[in-house]
């Protein structure tokens, strides 16, 4: 009888590897819209629930979740990429049309008479880069808007069924019912201070620092704005990567009271917003070690793209809490 019981489990075993097996590389080409799409119905959820109060149907509240998923990320991400496009060709042209020796006799000296024609070669080879890029990113449009698809169709199910679904992992987790709900509890802390506390200290810094850009006469303001939320999500280094350089180049283009006030508004005011906001969403919603987001980060956007800046760092914040929530059940079994 164990023999036989053995023999079962095995068999049970291997087939639900197999299918395991088959089904994962089934949705591994979409594997990061689905993934990703749980982390907005994560963030949307509360607008869902406040919507249901009014409205009794699951689907209809699921489906205007959804529009207004589109409408608010999608849409304005659309003309923001257009922005974006139009400022990095125009810095593009300004730089590739400027000669460099003239900017301040220091370099001139440093880098010698050729240098503006090094320099000039090495543009041309970044154009050719940028050209290529395009291209290619054109080509695999129509596989973007399948990837966008099927995140939006996914995000409405995950809504529509998020009871369905939290019952059937409760139902599959291998610990006691009062570890569940501890993992549960803070798996929505952890969702909660990566995403909010990093997402939105990274805005407050691109919109602090897009200001101080413009007023300080930064050419582009708003192109760079973009790319210090983008670079604010990686801590502590972030920022200071490009408003650091921008205070300089001011300073050597003879813009010296410019360029030091800028240095002084953005150490004061972008950068301090990192060290105030930041800790307080996650010390207060979720303990994350800034290692675990680094690693996250850099790992996450290699394996993910753009959308590993957020699901590198959950999955890695993630795996560390299942292994807590393991040793807690352990301990409480012995």
């Amino acid at each position: 009888m164990k023999q036989e019981l053995n023999y079962r489990s095995v068999v049970y075993f291997l087939l639900f590897a197999s299918v395991f097996v088959l089904a994962f590389f089934i949705i591994k080409p979409y594997i990061t819209s689905v993934l990703f799409a749980g982390v907005l119905a994560f963030i949307f959820y509360p607008v869902y629930r406040f919507l249901g109060k009014y409205i009794k149907n699951e689907s209809l509240s699921a489906f205007l979740t959804t529009l207004l998923l589109f409408l608010i990320f999608f849409v304005p991400l659309i003309f923001l990429a257009n922005v974006f496009l139009q400022e990095a060709a125009s810095i593009f042209s300004y730089i590739s049309n400027y000669a460099l020796s003239d900017l301040t006799p220091l370099l001139h000296s440093l880098f010698g008479t050729n240098f503006d024609t090094y320099f000039s070669s090495s543009i041309g080879s970044i154009g050719g880069y940028v050209v290529e890029s395009i291209t290619s990113f054109l080509i695999s449009l129509p596989g973007k808007v399948l990837q966008v698809f099927i995140m939006l169709f996914t995000f409405y199910y995950l809504l529509k069924d998020n009871k369905k679904i939290v019952s059937l992992i409760k139902s599959v987790l291998p610990f006691k019912q009062r570890n569940k709900e501890i993992l549960l509890s803070k798996f929505k802390g952890v969702t909660y201070a990566l995403v909010f506390g990093i997402l939105v200290t990274a805005i407050i810094q691109g919109i602090l620092a897009t200001i101080g850009f413009a007023i300080f006469g930064v050419s582009n303001p708003l192109f760079f704005g973009l790319l210090v939320v983008v670079l604010g999500i990686l801590p502590l280094v972030g920022p200071p990567l490009i408003w650091i350089p921008l205070g300089l180049y001011l300073i050597l283009s003879g813009n010296v009271g410019e360029g030091v006030l800028l240095m002084i508004y953005s150490a004061l005011f972008v950068s301090t917003i990192d060290n105030i906001i930041k800790p307080k969403i996650i010390s207060k919603k979720g303990s994350v070690h800034p290692l675990l987001v680094i690693l996250g980060i850099v790992g996450g956007v290699g394996a993910f793209g753009i959308f590993g800046l957020f699901l590198g760092p959950l999955i890695l914040a993630f795996l560390v809490l299942f292994l807590k929530i393991y040793g807690l059940d352990r301990r409480t079994t012995l």
